[in-house]
């Protein structure tokens, strides 16, 4: 047999390569390792996982028209804000439906006052307008009936009632309404939010 004679460069080469394959099949055999032992643990995580994506899944439709049922909602409770593009001009509309349901039930000369509008950073803005007069028992409740039902919003925010001395059938009454408008500001409305 002869003797194969290697110089010092090809033993270092074959050296090189023989560490380079036992890293090699170090590191692909790691990784062969790595996928083929899953515990029963990290199997039952990954199946809850599932579940769980599936499920939101599942939700998102619902999830989609209970938004849209509320945003139909907002729209048509905003169809029964105040009109008006400024406080003031909402104040003047409330006076005017105030009195026009008023002189519907009979009440006569109405003393009305606007009361303050405050700011809350709310997106909606409460117009309060007080109101006195003088009306029979019968009156007063067919008014404030015809306040409930009126188109707008509305909400009776006080109620002081008074008899007068003398014993009459007549009652003076003082309340405080409130109507409501959107704040111009840069908030999106219901439509422009449905919009996007």
């Amino acid at each position: 047999m002869t003797e194969i004679r290697l110089s010092s460069r090809d033993r270092r080469a074959l050296k090189a390569l023989a560490v380079a394959l036992a890293l090699a099949t170090a590191w692909l055999g790691h990784r062969t390792l790595g996928k083929s032992a899953v515990s029963p643990a990290a199997i039952e995580a990954l199946e809850q996982r599932y579940l769980l994506e599936r499920e939101r899944a599942a939700l998102r439709p619902a999830e989609e028209v209970r938004a849209r049922r509320t945003l139909r909602s907002v729209r048509s409770l905003e169809r029964r804000l105040l009109e008006g593009d400024s406080p003031s001009l909402a104040q003047a509309g409330l006076r005017s439906l105030a009195a026009g349901l008023l002189e519907a039930e009979g009440i006569e000369s109405p003393r009305s006052a606007f009361g303050p509008v405050l700011d809350s950073g709310e997106p909606y803005l409460g117009i309060p307008l007080e109101l006195e007069f003088a009306c029979d028992a019968g009156q007063l409740g067919r008014f404030l009936d015809a306040l409930a039902a009126a188109g707008p919003i509305l909400a009776t925010r006080r109620i002081e009632l008074s008899r007068p001395a003398s014993g009459a059938e007549r009652i003076q009454a003082r309340l405080t309404i409130e109507g409501y408008v959107r704040q111009v500001a840069e908030r999106p409305s219901a439509e422009s939010e449905a919009n996007r």
